[in-house]
């Protein structure tokens, strides 16, 4: 099973930044949110408030995704949709995250996590107003965890992807392949293809 050991790594890394944030901005895949959810969700992130973006937004379907927002927003998070690659993020995270944020202090903080691919690094790319990250198709670009100062009061920790350790579902582990989360080249090439295609 595809787990480089750097997902093992991150985890250790949110759990150690955790007390650091206000909260999570959890990015899933509106094409497959619940199977973009490939973590330990509610261990790692324990009782911070979180708020849900359903990324890729424009390539699902609207009345799923409308769905889906409310499925979240009844589990007591905040839910935005989004498609971030033609998103002015700075003016995104003000206006639809800041005010979900709730914070004791001035300075927001917030860390940003999801499984590989599902858009973070893009995210962040745009937050930044440059590409100083690496951006690419492919999982397990972001290694390591960074602080970016959005502006005075807003401050972001982005993180690498995280999976389960062990995906154990053929479905959830065929879903992510379909969406370029999990690299093809760790599987049975025909086999990928052909599950992907039965999908």
């Amino acid at each position: 099973m595809y787990y480089p050991g750097h997902i093992q790594k991150a985890k250790r890394q949110i759990q150690n930044y955790i007390k650091s944030v206000d909260g999570i901005v959890e990015l899933l895949d509106a094409r497959i949110p619940l199977s973009s959810r490939a973590y330990e969700a509610e261990r790692l992130f324990q009782n911070k408030q979180r708020i849900v973006v359903l990324n890729k937004s424009d390539l699902a379907d609207p009345a799923i995704t409308s769905m889906w927002k409310r499925h979240f927003s009844e589990q007591g998070s905040g839910v935005v949709e989004a498609s971030l690659r033609s998103t002015d993020a700075r003016h995104f995270i003000i206006k639809e995250i800041v005010p979900l944020l709730k914070s004791r202090f001035y300075e927001k903080r917030f860390m940003v996590v999801g499984m590989p691919n599902v858009g973070k690094s893009t995210f962040i790319n745009r937050l930044k107003g440059k590409k100083s990250l690496a951006v690419g198709n492919r999982p397990g670009i972001t290694r390591g965890v960074q602080w970016i100062n959005v502006s005075e009061s807003i401050a972001v920790l982005d993180t690498p992807g995280i999976l389960y350790s062990e995906l154990r579902s053929q479905q959830v582990t065929t879903k992510l392949l379909a969406v370029g989360s999990l690299p093809y080249e760790k599987f049975d090439p025909l086999d990928a293809f052909e599950r992907v295609l039965a999908l």
